[in-house]
């Protein structure tokens, strides 16, 4: 901002301090900005407000979908050459005089004629909420309203197209997919420069700590909970073991992050490695300080966590060793605590955001739950028909015409009418038999590749069912090919 401009902008503010003041309509943005004039006509849609842009009066039209508040406020007298009924034409008005520059302004000061900019009264500092509620990740249940990584990426996303100045992690949680926390790290710090962050905790334990760490300010509410960041792995008998490796890689990324926003990198391994001791004391300055090797001069030392014991602290602990700030202040009311103005939620979208990634998650759960229940099923199915087969191959061999005995003319050596009727039948009979064994070798087929299409795993022995299907179409040949033979 050039000097004049920021001598124009104190004008106006010591205008509205001292000058004799009138009533208009105070209008303010949702980016932050504030209009002072008059509302000349509104619609469902849009407002025409008649105000002051660089110096000119003007009317400018307002969607209410950019509007945060309207209301009755004070201007000094004079600061609009049109009074209200002037500016709505319920009176007749002067020509207007165009606006006139400061004995120390030119034209080429900096302020263009053209820009649509206002002259603002005010801006206050804003902020959105990214709730952190539920299970991160949620990778197992698939429970609604978990935290994950692609809704934090669409809450910030649109936090920098609201202009908004902090964002707000109101964390309660008892962790979850360190993988999906890792995620919602790098997002952050693709962010950084753009934000500072803000963790509000009620409860942050495990893979939380990921998203706590890399906030600027960190408070916590009266009963919350913060710590025990121990990472498991499986063993080959199923069972959970802490994994050292993983925690000791995690420590050190995580301690980085916690170093670089100025956090104490002690408390933050110690609530890893559960190897690690947290230790307060007074120093010779009567100083409560913290750390893993308390010095010779250390007066009142007390231990927070013994060997093989992860790290969690309380509210009060958290605060009294200066790793947080202990307060039961709402989010709206923060902004006295980081020393600020009092600052203004841009909108709700962040908090939709993180509810819409759910939904969709959860969507895609259900929908692999559902694959899942179908794929079992149809698993199911293939284990039945397989244990038919050995049955109708015996069925199909029992009703060969060859296993009967027939009348035939002991002079010509046919078969009589009654006894050619009988081969027929049991030929056709042994026919559909080998038929009923080929559909259901198609019914596996069918279904196996629909659990290909699921990518589950194949049920059946492809070989074993060519090998059946091989048989049954060579005995259907044979039979046909005889009674073609025998001319039945």
């Amino acid at each position: 901002m050039s000097l004049l401009r920021t001598i124009h902008l104190t004008s106006i503010v010591l205008a509205l301090v001292f000058s004799p003041i009138g009533t208009a309509d105070t209008v303010e943005t949702r980016d932050g900005d504030v209009y002072v004039g008059y509302v000349l006509e509104t619609t469902s849609a849009e407002l025409k407000l008649y105000t002051k842009v660089n110096n000119v009066e003007t009317t400018l039209t307002l969607k209410h979908r950019d509007i945060a508040s309207i209301k009755m406020g004070n201007i000094p007298e004079g600061y609009l050459r049109k009074s209200r009924d002037e500016a709505t034409g319920t009176k007749p008005v002067d020509k207007p005089v165009p606006p006139t520059l400061s004995p120390e302004t030119s034209e080429n000061d900096g302020l263009e004629s053209t820009s649509n900019r206002p002259t603002v009264v005010s801006k206050k500092p804003r902020y959105a909420v990214v709730p952190v509620h539920g299970t991160i990740g949620d990778e197992e249940t698939g429970k609604a309203g978990g935290v994950y990584a692609s809704g934090v990426k669409d809450a910030l996303l649109w936090a920098s197209r609201q202009k908004v100045d902090y964002i707000v992690f109101d964390i309660n949680t008892n962790g979850g997919s360190v993988s999906e926390a890792e995620q919602i790290r790098d997002i952050l710090k693709q962010h950084d420069s753009q934000f500072r962050y803000v963790a509000h905790i009620q409860k942050a334990i495990s893979a939380a700590l990921w998203i706590v760490v890399s906030c600027d300010d960190i408070f916590v509410s009266s009963d919350s909970a913060t710590g025990a960041a121990l990472s498991y792995s499986e063993t080959s008998t199923g069972e959970l073991q802490v994994d050292a490796k993983r925690n000791s890689a995690f420590a050190a990324i995580l301690t980085s992050i916690a170093e670089s926003k100025s956090h104490n990198s002690d408390v933050v391994r110690a609530m890893i490695m559960p190897e690690i001791e947290l230790f307060t004391w007074k120093d010779q300055n009567s100083f409560l300080a913290s750390g893993s090797n308390p010095p010779a001069t250390a007066n009142d030392v007390k231990k927070l966590d013994d060997k093989d014991q992860i790290l969690t602290l309380t509210a009060r602990q958290a605060a009294e060793i200066g790793f947080c700030r202990f307060t039961n202040q709402s989010i709206d009311k923060l902004s006295t605590l980081l020393n600020i103005a009092p600052w203004q939620k841009a909108g709700g979208y962040s908090e939709v955001a993180m509810g819409n990634a759910a939904r969709a998650r959860q969507g895609e759960f259900d929908s692999a739950r559902k694959d899942a229940d179908e794929v079992a099923h149809r698993s199911a199915k293939i284990k039945d028909v397989l244990a038919t087969l050995d049955h109708l191959a015996s069925t199909a061999d029992r009703l060969d015409p060859t296993n009967f005995t027939y009348g035939y003319d002991t002079e010509t050596g046919l078969f009589t009418p009654t006894g050619r009727r009988e081969w027929q039948s049991h030929t056709d009979d042994a026919v559909r038999a080998w038929r009923t064994l080929i559909d259901a070798l198609a019914a596996i087929e069918n279904h196996e590749k629909r659990i290909k299409e699921l990518d589950g795993e194949r049920v059946s022995n492809r070989s074993a069912l060519i090998s059946f299907g091989t048989r049954a179409d060579r005995e259907i040949d044979r039979l046909r090919s005889t009674r073609d033979k025998l001319g039945i």
